[in-house]
């Protein structure tokens, strides 16, 4: 459920994105170390953690001077261990009730990034 964003090359740094969003979003967003996924290379990044509540959030980071990648993230790392590996039903319940959240705080992310496009 990952997107892609096209910004302006003005805002080429995670923390220039950081300080814009600080401004206009009504979330909390920090500047992090990427714990839930490892580009190539092996090499831990960055990233800018966007975060509606103690489970749920998104994460952004470059794929390029004017491109971000944003994917949606389980911020307790007790909750997304359980739920992302396990089956059957309750986890099965959890993953498509966090899905729908985290595609609106998608969804609502996108179009602030849309003013700086």
């Amino acid at each position: 459920m990952e997107k892609q964003v096209k910004i302006n090359e003005s805002y080429d740094s995670l923390d220039k994105v950081l300080d814009f969003l600080k401004t206009e979003s009504e979330y909390q967003c920090t500047k992090t170390w990427n714990n839930w996924e490892v580009p190539s290379g092996n090499k831990m990044e960055k990233c800018i953690l966007v975060k509606k509540s103690g489970i749920y959030a998104i994460i952004l980071r470059f794929l390029n001077t004017s491109t971000l990648k944003m994917m949606p993230v389980v911020t307790n790392h007790i909750v997304n261990g359980y739920y992302s590996k396990s089956r059957g039903i309750a986890p099965m319940l959890v993953r498509s009730l966090l899905s729908s959240k985290q595609e609106t705080l998608m969804n609502e992310n996108i179009e602030i990034l849309k003013k700086i496009a």
